[in-house]
């Protein structure tokens, strides 16, 4: 499932979760807020970009 790229892991097979929470506790180990924890480019979180509200 695993790849080690010096220092990047990969995923050799898409997974699909059922929340950005669950996918942010597999990426950083732990309880997560995935609204959040997920940002873009550009530091907006994923709850701005779906909800328009500042972190």
């Amino acid at each position: 499932m695993f790849g080690d790229a010096k220092d990047i892991v990969a995923l050799g097979e898409d997974l699909v979760f059922s929340s950005s929470s669950t996918a942010a506790v597999f990426v950083l180990d732990g309880s997560q807020n995935g609204w959040t924890e997920w940002v873009n480019e550009s530091g907006q979180t994923l709850d701005f970009m779906y909800h328009g509200k500042k972190d």
